[in-house]
């Protein structure tokens, strides 16, 4: 019965380390809100000192694929938007507009992303994003296919060293 009630206490104790570590947790994330803006061709953004002043961090569309054409385009002001967040130390990451269709339409966005930051010798202090959202891609591909090339896309930039 000694045995059963010391486990007991364990367990009890256990549980109780642990709902706080779990509350700990909680009361860290809801802290650890950032304010992070999406920019692109569609933004051209003039006054980057007060704008770099409300922020924590710039996602820059890299690129695209073309939902007609298929073929991929460096997003116009791609570069133009990373020098400026660097001359204003804001920290940045980039996204592909995917129209991937199949893994190997994946894998060779993320060759072009690669190729085109060491074009331009870029530096991010955040992830690469692949954003893989187009309605007609969710209808059409299945779940497995659409996880598989989310996969080649991520894999293939961090087996380059890269934080996707």
């Amino acid at each position: 019965m000694l045995k059963i009630k010391k486990a007991a206490a364990l367990l009890l104790s256990l549980i109780t380390a642990l709902s706080c570590v779990t509350c700990i947790l909680a009361s860290e994330l809801e802290n650890a809100k950032m304010t992070v803006v999406d920019l692109s061709q569609w933004n051209n953004i003039i006054e980057w000192k007060s704008l770099s002043s409300g922020i924590d961090g710039a996602i820059l569309r890299i690129g695209y694929r073309g939902s007609q054409t298929h073929t991929i385009a460096e997003d116009k002001l791609f570069f133009e938007h990373y020098k400026n967040a660097s001359a204003y130390s804001v920290p940045v990451g980039c996204y592909f507009y995917s129209y991937a269709f199949s893994v190997k339409d994946a894998v060779e966005e993320a060759e072009w992303i690669i190729s085109t930051i060491k074009k331009y010798n870029c530096r991010f202090e955040m992830p690469i994003y692949f954003d893989f959202e187009a309605e007609i891609l969710q209808s059409i591909l299945n779940t497995r296919l659409r996880t598989d090339i989310a996969i080649a896309f991520c894999k293939t930039l961090s087996d380059t060293g890269f934080y996707a």
